[in-house]
């Protein structure tokens, strides 16, 4: 009856692929288990052929069945139970089926198909950076312990199925039958023995068994029968055919001599066939071993303890250190220790001191003994090695006489460890460099769980004291008035709607003098449970309490300027009329003098009077351009209009004067819509239009071109507010133009480059049109060339 094969429990706490193996077993179960049959099929894994009687839905089925048994498990951080349970149940046949069929191969492709669908959706579960690569690692310590173990008890369920099978050996040896002969070579008559008769199935005729032998040997044995005449001795191997088929046949004998003369021949005869077989046997499991050892991604190798020298060496030897199996034969334990990294050397021997002495203290015990450490490769570079060294065998006083090794190359998993271990302290060196405060918090406990330095800078409370803090503490922390917009806390109804959502709030948290200091939170689901309550919230804080006084004074601020807007037009409006009223004055008397006095003044006189009366008409025009500027900021009735209206109403106010210049507007298409205040836009237009039928050039009909495009905010002036695209309107004329130099001065209030006398107008025309292009967060400005025109060039946010 077998022993019971137990493996060492193991702990095997997992951190991150629990949650990963949660999430596979809620969303991607029947994926992953279709992606392992697949793989399986394409790496030909050898124990489909155990199953191959079931058809591919069924064979899926099965593998369902062991996939979600596993993610279940793994879920549950039971990994090393479930490895102890799947090894029994292989141990004990539990499977479809026996147990001797699994292979090493079995074993390797395996693991390899199950980390390749492990990863295949991994980006899905986590995406790119260092999450990804703590649940890669938590795979390989897993794939890590789980090949070890099984590769281990393979070991041993292959060692005991050898040893039934010697044991059976040894029971047909017992029963073998030896049969003994004497020949009389004179008389050609011979005595055989009972056992050689049921061996040979001939009656006292040695010289008659011959013609039994196999043809392919008769003529060797009987060659060799002849040459002993003259040695005196025969020994040889031979098949033989009797009832029960071919057997194996080994003889023995002594020729006896008279007088120089043979005269007899005297031996026996044993059946060897099964001992044949079983050689036949062994040496075939001594390949298979031997393949499976040099198979296995690790250095297998034995030796003795008392003599250094290695009684096995797998090609694992050359794979991973470079160093032949026979060079490690031949040189023994002593040159592979010259191989350690002398740092390693001295704990590594103490180490196998320790543990050999306590094996030999107990000689029932097999421990298992853990070692890491450094050795040079055959190119001179140093790998890093995790031997698991056990005892082989014992002496007859039941001291240790040979110590089994199996060494894994961990220099990649090492590296990959440091790679972590740098990236996490790049991430931490990050996060306390980070001007927003950086936290872990956890729904379960009321508690920070993590917290970055800034907290220090916003607050005054350094991240242990924050952390120290019970869930009443921390929920202190926030204002009374925003609780409710935190997000899964206690006594709070906010809740994140989906796993990848992101909820973002302003709140006040209490400084550590007391006073309230605002911050923008902005939070994500970092993990949940398996029934889907989130656990964590990672989130990220943003100072703004100087945004929010600065909002603050903005508003009051605001609330003084429409105040002192409307006082504005207010005392525009006053100061206006109560100018307007001499000036109606001035300008009635001065319309009496012309109408009734005229005639009785001197030339000087009708000169003084006609400058008095056009002062007056121009002093009313200014005061009314001055209080169309003023109430340019305070108009707000912004509509969706079409420019092309506006631009037909600016034509139609200036329809005389158009006719009158012989003028035309031309306009490629019909200008776009816009929001713009309607009012103020008509007038934009018939100022543009004004200014241009006023600065014609003599003899020459003025032309006007109007065009319109749109401009990225790279091809804008800086200092607009801020718009993914602008509109820009270009007005282009055939007047008398301008020096570029004064391009901004024409903008200017009461500023003029021609004398009035030249051409009329106060100067405040394209100072409203400048004040109405701001007002719409706008730009106007202007290119010119003396005697061919000019361009004016309008942007406006859209």
């Amino acid at each position: 009856m077998p022993t019971k094969v137990e493996t060492k429990p193991t702990s095997l706490e997992l951190e991150h692929l629990p949650g990963y193996a949660q999430f596979l077993l809620a969303h991607r179960l029947e994926e992953l288990t279709s992606l392992q049959h697949k793989l399986a099929l394409e790496d030909s894994l050898p124990l489909l052929r155990q199953v191959a009687h079931l058809d591919a839905e069924a064979q899926r089925s099965l593998l369902r069945f062991f996939v979600e048994e596993l993610l279940t498990y793994l879920a549950g951080n039971r990994a090393a139970e479930w490895v102890e349970r799947s090894i029994e149940h292989w141990t004990r046949n539990g499977f479809p089926f026996d147990k001797h069929a699994l292979v090493p191969e079995d074993i390797i492709k395996t693991s390899y198909i199950r980390k390749k669908s492990f990863l295949h959706f991994l980006q899905e579960y986590c995406g790119e950076g260092a999450q990804m690569l703590q649940v890669i690692d938590d795979l390989d310590r897993f794939q890590l312990h789980h090949s070890t173990q099984m590769m281990v008890t393979y070991n041993r369920v292959m060692q005991e199925h050898l040893q039934d099978r010697e044991a059976q050996l040894l029971d047909a040896q017992s029963i073998a039958h030896i049969g003994s002969y004497v020949w009389d070579l004179e008389s050609r008559q011979s005595t055989v023995t009972p056992e050689l008769t049921l061996i040979l199935e001939v009656e006292n005729d040695m010289p008659g068994f011959l013609k039994n032998v196999h043809d392919e040997d008769r003529q060797r044995v009987e060659g060799e029968l002849e040459a002993s005449l003259q040695s005196g001795v025969f020994d040889s191997e031979f098949r033989y055919n009797n009832s029960k088929g071919i057997r194996f046949l080994w003889s023995r004998g002594k020729v006896h001599y008279k007088d120089g003369k043979p005269v007899s021949v005297s031996g026996t005869v044993m059946d060897i066939t099964d001992r044949q077989q079983l050689m036949d046997q062994v040496r075939e499991k001594e390949i298979f071993l031997r393949k499976l050892a040099d198979a296995t991604p690790s250095i297998i190798a034995s030796y003795n303890i008392n003599t250094g020298r290695y009684t096995f060496v797998s090609e694992g030897m050359e794979k991973i250190l470079g160093y032949s199996p026979e060079a490690v034969y031949d040189a023994g334990i002593a040159w592979i220790a010259e191989k350690i990294h002398p740092d390693d050397l001295a704990s590594l021997m103490k180490q196998n001191e320790r543990v050999l002495e306590e094996a030999n203290a107990a000689p029932e015990s097999e421990p298992v003994a853990e070692f890491r450490y450094r050795i040079r490769h055959a190119d001179g570079s140093w790998r890093w090695l995790q031997t698991f060294g056990t005892i082989f065998d014992r002496n007859a006083a039941g001291k240790v006489e040979h110590i089994l090794n199996i060494s894994l190359d961990v220099s990649a998993q090492l590296e990959a460890e440091h790679k972590i271990s740098e990236q996490e302290y790049f991430i931490q060196q990050i996060a306390d460099a980070s001007p927003m405060v950086l936290y872990l918090f956890d729904c379960t406990s009321g508690r920070f769980h993590y917290l970055n330095r800034e907290i220090f800078y916003v607050l005054g409370y350094t991240p242990d004291e924050v952390l120290a803090m019970s869930a009443d503490e921390v929920r202190a922390l926030y204002h009374p008035e925003d609780q409710a917009l935190l997000p899964e806390r206690a006594g709070s109804d906010s809740h994140f709607q989906y796993h990848e959502s992101m909820m973002q709030y302003e709140c006040r948290l209490r400084k550590k003098d007391g006073s309230w200091y605002w911050l923008l939170a902005r939070e994500i689901v970092f993990k949940k449970d398996a029934q889907g309550a989130v656990q964590q919230i990672l989130g990220a804080a943003l100072d703004i309490n100087r945004r929010k006084e600065m909002e603050r004074t903005l508003l009051q601020n605001s609330f003084q300027l429409e105040q002192s807007n409307a006082s504005l037009e207010e005392f525009a409006y006053v100061a206006s009329h109560d100018l307007k009223e001499p000036l109606r004055k001035i300008s009635t008397f001065g319309d009496r003098l012309v109408a009734s006095q005229m005639d009785r003044m001197s030339d000087d006189g009708k000169i003084y009077l006609s400058k008095v009366v056009d002062a007056s008409q121009r002093m009313q025009a200014m005061i009314d351009d001055l209080l169309s500027v003023s109430r340019i900021s305070g108009d707000r009735g912004f509509e969706e209009v079409s420019l092309q209206a506006l631009l037909e109403d600016a034509q139609q106010a200036l329809e005389f004067k158009i006719e009158q210049k012989g003028a035309r507007v031309e306009v490629d298409e019909p200008l776009p819509t816009a929001r713009v205040v309607p009012s103020q836009f008509r007038q934009l237009f018939q100022n543009l239009l004004s200014n241009s039928l006023k600065f014609a050039r003599e003899g020459i009909p003025p032309v006007v071109h109007v065009r319109y495009g749109y401009r990225r905010p790279d091809e804008v002036p800086a200092g607009l507010t801020k718009t993914p695209s602008y509109l820009e309107l270009t007005f282009t004329d055939n007047g008398i133009g301008f020096e570029q130099e004064y391009a901004s001065k024409i903008f200017q209030i009461f500023q003029r480059l021609h004398g009035r006398s030249e051409f009329e107008g106060n100067g405040i025309g394209l100072a409203i049109v400048k004040k109405i292009a701001e007002h719409h967060g706008g730009t106007i400005y202007a290119a010119g060339t003396p005697d061919e025109g000019a361009v004016f060039t309008l942007i406006l946010p859209v």
